[in-house]
């Protein structure tokens, strides 16, 4: 089944899980590269390691999918600050973006613009205060501050997502902008930061290049019989 390439003013989102049985995972680990297999190996944990590759998995049938081509052919560099490229088959209009956090993974599509994706579990022991004072912008540690504590690590976990969405769609690493960088960044125009609804227990944004994009409140779920 193929899919439909994104209209020009749309983000395609998904959504896969990434604990499978043993039959599922074998199907996504026959799909990757040597490379790949090569990383997954180098994982300690059996659980980490099985994660890395359904995730790797589901974004080949996926990339696939909207290619109309077999997800074993399916090829991918590294760019800067190790963002996935498509480096086979040529499709110069695609545009993607992958995130995985616990056990599920997302992926952002469009046509011509770029596009970034990111999910966080929402973890209750996460240390908060001290992540958000190194990391997040001035304005949002004073919206944090002025939350109650039951409130303060949900709001924490969105601003995260939007703000690593906007650098993965920037294609740098956590490092590679300065802290108030995606906070201008839909203050500035040109981009939109949003949050869309991926299920209880995670935080999900997708960054997207440009004005006027229609994007989904809520990812799809990947299915293997509908890939």
């Amino acid at each position: 089944m193929t899919a439909a390439r994104p209209d020009h003013d749309e983000v395609h989102l998904w959504q896969a899980p990434l604990d499978l049985d043993r039959h599922e995972l074998a199907a996504l680990e026959s799909l990757l590269s040597t490379d790949e297999r090569e990383r997954a190996a180098r994982f300690r944990l059996d659980r980490d390691r099985a994660r890395y590759a359904a995730a790797r998995g589901w974004l080949r049938r996926l990339i696939a999918r909207y290619l109309d081509v077999d997800a074993a052919a399916v090829a991918f560099g590294a760019g800067a600050f190790g963002k996935p490229e498509l480096t086979h088959p040529a499709a110069s209009w695609l545009r993607f973006n992958a995130a995985r956090s616990a056990d599920l993974a997302v992926f952002a599509v469009a046509s011509d613009r770029r596009v970034g994706v990111d999910v966080e579990r929402v973890r209750a022991d996460f240390p908060v205060d001290a992540v958000a004072n190194r990391f997040l912008p001035s304005d949002d540690r004073v919206a944090l501050a002025a939350l109650p504590p039951d409130r303060r690590g949900s709001a924490f976990f969105d601003m995260w997502a939007r703000r690593e969405a906007y650098l993965k769609a920037l294609g740098v690493g956590l490092g590679g902008a300065d802290p108030d960088c995606a906070a201008r960044a839909d203050q500035q125009g040109g981009w939109l930061l949003t949050a869309f609804d991926v299920g209880d227990g995670y935080a999900a944004a997708v960054a997207v290049e440009g004005c006027g994009v229609r994007v989904p409140d809520a990812a799809t779920p990947l299915l293997g019989s509908s890939l």
